[in-house]
């Protein structure tokens, strides 16, 4: 781990071949920030913070050793940017390599571009926020839960015209990050599409992504608009990004080179303005060293990586997302009911492989088979205990992460519940065919729940 000093946030350092990356965490200490303005740095390994001088000054940001601001990043130029804090608080680009933008807009070199409070400023890959500091501000090692901080850190980089990689286990909540972030956006009035790279053999992947002529291939019947083409002037989010095959990478790499997608069977391309979101539970760089993710690919999607803890991490925002799922369930099954002080500690002490999709389809399903208006541990179905008592079937809180197999077995359950346990349609959403579907449920045990 490497952390600088007066950051908020810290990041490990790897490198994949000459290239620098990092991941940004969000577990660190911070240096009081009451009483003033400040300017707040983050990037792919790590973040800084610098107090705003006084009206009138200036200062230059950078990656030479003089500037006030040094942010020693691959994408920052020696020195810059200006910024000087008049009425209002300017940035002027000093003929940088990469770039400066303002909330999204070029910063043409010479030129004193406005911003204020709250406004994203790219630097290179670096995105540079002011904050108006007040001395009623919480710091960020106060009470505030990590999932808090995580948003207050995708809001940050939404306003931003970055790619977004979110990494994670299955079922932490990032396509609910990954809508967040085209919310927070400027893009929040165009289109959000989502595709499963996992889930589609890979030319129907690719006749979705990229769209199709009529004639192209067997059965289309008629010509398809793309994914890529519906998202124009929004955002795509690939999810599980990490399973598209090394083809479809490879195509996909052109559309963001040009910003222009072909159909299949096309003759002329057309163009796509989109901002990519991806999202994996893998390791990228270690599937780019390993040749099954295309490094230059990777590098154009690693705008910024964040990564999503597990729940597990997470164990003081377990009551909050069980109220809040409760509630939900009673909506959509029309019963009243609570959670007594038993079941609330069998759903803290267990250690949630599935993390909050598995917790949403416990309380769910524990609603739905209730025998009575509270709901006590006993009355609790965890995925592996259907008609066991929940008490005798939670895992301590200590224990480690899932045995081999079982975070196999927990995303089979899952895709299951999400599909009313219809196996033809729980194969799709898993990327797999139903006879290998059958294997598995062979394999790990797994009947049909009984009502």
């Amino acid at each position: 781990m490497r952390t600088r000093r007066g950051s908020i946030i810290t990041g490990a350092l790897t490198r994949t071949g000459d290239e620098p990356t990092a991941t940004v965490s969000l577990y660190s200490g911070t240096p009081s920030r009451r009483g003033g303005a400040y300017f707040e740095a983050l990037w792919g390994g790590g973040s800084a913070v610098l107090p705003a001088p006084a009206p009138g000054g200036d200062f230059v940001v950078g990656r030479g050793e003089t500037c006030a601001f040094r942010i020693d990043h691959k994408s920052v130029s020696r020195r810059h940017a200006r910024v000087r804090m008049g009425d209002p608080v300017t940035i002027e680009d000093l003929g940088s390599h990469n770039g400066t933008r303002v909330d999204g807009a070029i910063v043409a070199p010479g030129t004193p571009t406005p911003i204020g409070a709250g406004s994203t400023i790219e630097v290179g890959s670096v995105v540079i926020v002011l904050r108006a500091a007040s001395p009623a501000e919480p710091r960020l090692d106060e009470d505030t839960s990590v999932m808090s901080r995580l948003e207050q850190l995708v809001d940050t980089v939404a306003r931003s015209s970055l790619a977004v990689v979110l990494l994670g286990e299955t079922g932490v909540g990032k396509t609910r990050l990954a809508e967040r972030v085209h919310k927070e956006s400027r893009r929040a009035e165009g289109a959000f599409v989502q595709i499963n790279c996992a889930a589609l053999p890979e030319g129907l992947l690719e006749s979705e992504l990229f769209g199709h002529e009529r004639g192209a291939f067997t059965g289309a019947a008629a010509a398809k608009r793309g994914l890529l083409q519906e998202a124009h002037g929004g955002t795509i989010f690939l999810d599980e990004i990490g399973e598209m095959p090394l083809t479809t990478q490879s195509k996909l790499l052109r559309v963001i080179e040009s910003g222009e997608v072909r159909r299949i069977g096309a003759t002329r391309p057309s163009s796509v303005d989109v901002r990519y979101v991806s999202a994996t539970n893998r390791a990228l760089r270690v599937a780019v060293d390993a040749g099954q993710f295309r490094a230059d690919l990777f590098f154009r999607l690693d705008g910024i990586s964040i990564t999503v803890p597990p729940l597990r991490e997470r164990k003081g925002e377990i009551r909050q997302l069980s109220a809040q799922f409760l509630e939900e369930a009673m909506r959509e099954l029309g019963k009243n009911a609570s959670l007594g002080p038993d079941a609330m500690e069998a759903l803290e002490r267990h250690p949630w492989p599935g993390n909050v999709r598995e917790l949403r389809n416990v309380v769910h399903r524990s609603l739905l088979l209730a025998p009575g208006p509270v709901l006590r541990a006993r009355d609790l179905h965890f995925a592996e205990s259907f008609g066991k008592s929940a008490a005798g079937a939670s895992v301590p809180a200590t224990a480690a992460r899932p045995i081999e197999g079982e975070e196999e077995r927990e995303r089979i359950l899952v895709a299951l519940d999400a599909c009313a346990w219809n196996q033809t349609r729980a194969a799709k959403r898993l990327g797999i065919s139903r006879r290998t579907l059958v294997d598995r449920l062979g394999k790990y045990r797994i009947q049909r729940p009984r009502s």
